[in-house]
């Protein structure tokens, strides 16, 4: 899977994108979790959007809602400012890279949330993403990756 995945990320394989969510969708709905109120992808800076050409987290999120019939909120939440890439930094320079950089464009009108990204590494983008949504008011975030990249020590 792990090929994949980068594929997606890094070399344009957007095709890659329904099968990997339709893996996402039956791994999250065999759980029997509750289901949230809508999904929300991680936000990419413009900067990064336009060097990249797609955002992969909404690449996965769109045909997730698709095949759960959950809303998709993309409008929501930005990155306000641009950071570096997070590969290779330790988990503390993650924490202070993501710090401040996702702001609230209009008011998320859910009070169950699900974070979609393609890969957690520290948790710290999706950990200050959830914050946010918490100081804004939603009550339960919870976050649903492609992927868990190891942590090192």
């Amino acid at each position: 899977m792990v090929p994949l995945v980068q594929q997606l990320k890094f070399s344009d394989k957007i095709s890659f994108a329904p099968t990997l969510a339709q893996h996402m969708a039956d791994v999250y709905l065999a759980k029997g979790i509750d289901l949230p109120d809508c999904l929300l992808p991680v936000p990419l800076h413009q900067r990064r959007l336009r060097e990249r050409g797609y955002n992969q987290s909404i690449e996965l999120a769109r045909p997730l809602a698709s095949l759960t019939g959950l809303p998709l909120s993309c409008d929501h939440v930005v990155r306000c400012r641009h950071t570096a890439p997070q590969v290779g930094n330790r988990i503390d320079a993650r924490r202070r890279n993501i710090r401040g950089a996702f702001s609230i464009r209009t008011p998320v009108e859910a009070t169950h949330v699900l974070i979609i990204d393609d890969v957690v590494t520290t948790g710290s983008t999706v950990n200050e993403l959830a914050k946010l949504l918490k100081s804004s008011g939603v009550h339960r975030v919870g976050v649903l990756s492609l992927a868990r990249a190891p942590q090192r020590s």
